[in-house]
């Protein structure tokens, strides 16, 4: 296999797509700067890629999964409304595949939440690790 038929950020937004997320996905560090959603979702590469094989024919890595939601007025993170959309979408990751990636929670390095008052979003990051399988 070669490095760039290896997108485990790809494979997991059309995943994602799939399961009827309707918010926008950014994976492919395409995420705009200007006239952002009041809500979306990145995934981005979390560390380096591991290849298990010469061929590449397995590889590991981490996705971080953020789900960035707009403040509230007051400044304040909108707990309520994260709470929703992981709840809608959380189950259609953990141990799943799609497109030779197979998915599932780093339960060492589960989630952290940030917030940014600059921005005017609250992130909640998930760490998602992948194994990459491919026949040659």
């Amino acid at each position: 296999m070669k490095l760039t038929n290896i997108e485990p950020r790809e494979s997991l937004k059309r995943l994602l797509i799939e399961s009827g997320v309707t918010i926008p996905i950014y994976a492919n560090n395409d995420i705009p700067t200007s006239e952002l959603s009041k809500e979306f979702i990145t995934i981005h590469q979390n560390g380096v890629l591991n290849s298990l094989t010469k061929d590449l024919s397995f590889t590991t890595s981490t996705l971080a999964l953020g789900l960035s939601v707009k403040l509230l007025s007051n400044g304040a993170t909108n707990v309520v409304k994260q709470k929703i959309i992981l709840s809608s979408f959380e189950e259609f990751i953990d141990n799943k595949g799609y497109d030779n990636n197979y998915f599932e929670f780093d339960l060492r390095n589960l989630m952290s939440d940030t917030r940014s008052i600059i921005s005017g979003y609250s992130t909640k990051i998930i760490n998602i690790k992948v194994k990459t399988y491919k026949n040659n």
